[in-house]
């Protein structure tokens, strides 16, 4: 229990931008009790615009370092809280963070196949933020269903 407690800690304080990774832990918890316990109808209020997407003009340079940022706690977040933190979940968290740094940026959920497991019918989230993916790759091999611009930005 104790060197759990020390892992717990190191990981939240003993980092470099541990103001960012303990609200990227705290974010990664609401984005996963909204998906748990939310309908469908109910939790795109919290993804951002319906239908409208930002821009593909690229970001200054400290906004280009500020993304840096965020991809690399959203990656090492979600490798490491003790629930389930998917696609959604770390897009949730992507776009919530690059807000919080005056970022404008777009959701977008698709389905695809999974030709692996039989054909099965599978749904993916990422991130874009002007010309950059944040998490979740770039979408390759997803059908857009629907995109949720969060921030400034024009459609």
């Amino acid at each position: 229990m104790r060197n759990a407690l020390r892992l717990i800690y190191n990981f939240l304080f003993k980092t470099k931008r541990r103001r960012l990774t303990v609200k990227a832990v705290v974010y990664a918890a609401i984005a996963r009790f909204r998906i748990s316990f939310f309908p469908g109808n109910k939790l795109h209020r919290y993804l951002g615009e319906l239908g409208a997407e930002t821009g593909s003009e690229v970001p200054d340079e400290e906004q280009r370092r500020d993304i840096g940022f965020v991809v690399d706690k959203v990656a090492r977040v979600a490798r490491r809280v003790p629930w389930e933190s998917k696609c959604l979940v770390q897009g949730m968290v992507a776009q919530r963070l690059l807000r919080d740094y005056y970022i404008p940026s777009t959701l977008y959920l698709g389905v695809g196949r999974d030709k692996e497991n039989g054909d099965k019918m599978v749904a993916h989230a990422w991130v874009r933020c002007g010309p950059f993916y944040v998490c979740g790759g770039n979408g390759e091999g997803y059908a857009v269903v629907a995109r949720f611009r969060f921030g400034e930005g024009k459609s």
